[in-house]
């Protein structure tokens, strides 16, 4: 297998990994755990082995965090179009992708519809390229059965705003291949906690998150978080990693003794939230019949929890201003091919702009209806009364 360093990672179908459950997983979350969802990619670049001179396959219709946490090692991110009518990655695109310097493909689960994982991994292993699969949008999702995070080499999962599971900033890492993992743990050894302060006010960004958001809020928090990571006050998500430049401090930490522990108790029961997002993606999905929006279709053998219920807008600007004036929450992101840079600067991440084009149309209409907790019946009907009347 064509990974750097002379190391080897198994050129067979990943086994063994069909029989996770969710008490199982959840176990798993909290054992390797990072900064940021990206650090933990990063970590799992670095026991690759993969570093400067290899290339890493994404998609494009992503967050900057994970062409971020590739070229933290120095590695170069090689952008993958979607497959038309999902958000997510396409196997015809791959193999004119895949070069002797690629090491990697990156399988992003967006929103929380499993990707085709089967075919991709399938080509990757064929071109004797690691896997691994980006599970920021769900933890719970299965194909055919199993959870996604189960058929790669490795995956890697984040707890940002929005995320399936929140507790300010962090991200967990799963290695499902015993050399990689042994290497893995090594790197993670040598990580620093951070800085006591910054737990303390991720904590408290937490706690007043959890306090002021409902969807009916949704707007008016969205602005007040943007206001606040302008001014330096909270930790925002894009923090500029140059192509040539070590990496920054964040990719040098663990996750920390307060986050880990809210992280634990997030994760101690992962059915109650499971069954929620279910129910409510249930809901939009039979209950929102308009041609103001278009659902997602749902593969056979796919079963999505999803983080956030994605659909294509007829009119994306319009449908999300009139959102906005009437307190529905309806978010836009992903609105850019690399989320949240545009124009020119999608360049810094090694974007070319128009390369990807079903990504960057995808991008221009999508939006997305939150599927978490705090979502109640009657959100579930003022949503789906706005979609349906919106003319």
């Amino acid at each position: 297998m064509m990974i750097a360093q002379n190391t080897e990672i198994s050129d067979q179908p990943r086994s063994g990994n069909d029989d996770w459950t969710l008490d199982s997983l959840s176990q798993q979350l909290t054992r390797l755990t990072y900064f940021r969802g990206r650090v933990a990619l990063s970590a799992i670049l670095r026991g690759l082995g993969i570093g400067a001179g290899d290339d890493v396959l994404l998609q494009a219709f992503t967050c900057v965090a994970v062409p971020e946490g590739v070229m933290s090692v120095g590695a170069t991110p090689i952008y993958v179009d979607v497959s038309l009518g999902t958000p997510n990655m396409d196997p015809t695109d791959v193999p004119s992708k895949i070069t002797p310097r690629t090491k990697a493909i990156i399988i992003q689960h967006s929103y929380g519809l499993p990707a085709d994982v089967v075919t991709l991994t399938r080509i990757a292993r064929e071109h004797g390229i690691a896997v691994i699969e980006d599970c920021a949008h769900t933890i719970a999702s299965k194909v055919d059965g199993r959870f996604v995070g189960s058929f790669g080499d490795a995956a890697f999962y984040s707890y940002e705003a929005a995320k399936p599971v929140f507790v300010g900033i962090g991200g967990s890492a799963i290695v499902n291949d015993d050399e990689l993992a042994r290497r893995v743990e090594r790197d993670y050894s040598t990580l620093e906690q951070p800085p006591i302060l910054s737990q303390l006010e991720t904590r408290a960004m937490v706690f007043g998150y959890r306090v002021a958001y409902t969807p009916a809020t949704y707007w008016t928090v969205r602005s007040i978080f943007r206001g606040l990571s302008k001014a330096g006050l909270i930790r925002g998500n894009y923090n500029k990693v140059g192509h040539s430049l070590r990496p920054a401090s964040d990719f040098q930490r663990k996750m920390g003794r307060v986050q880990s522990r809210m992280l634990e108790i997030a994760v101690s029961d992962l059915t109650i939230q499971t069954d929620h997002r279910i129910a409510v993606a249930r809901e939009y999905r039979e209950r929102i019949g308009t041609r103001n929006v278009e659902h997602f279709p749902i593969p056979s053998g796919v079963e999505p929890v999803f983080g956030r219920y994605p659909m294509i807008a007829r009119d994306k600007t319009s449908l999300v201003g009139r959102a906005r004036e009437a307190k529905v929450e309806i978010a836009v992101f992903y609105d850019t091919p690399v989320q949240p840079l545009e124009g020119l600067a999608l360049r810094d991440v090694l974007y070319e702009p128009g390369s990807c084009p079903r990504a960057e149309q995808l991008s221009a209409q999508v939006v997305s209806l939150p599927t978490g907790l705090q979502v109640t019946d009657a959100q579930i009907k003022r949503s789906v009364d706005f979609l349906n009347s919106a003319a």
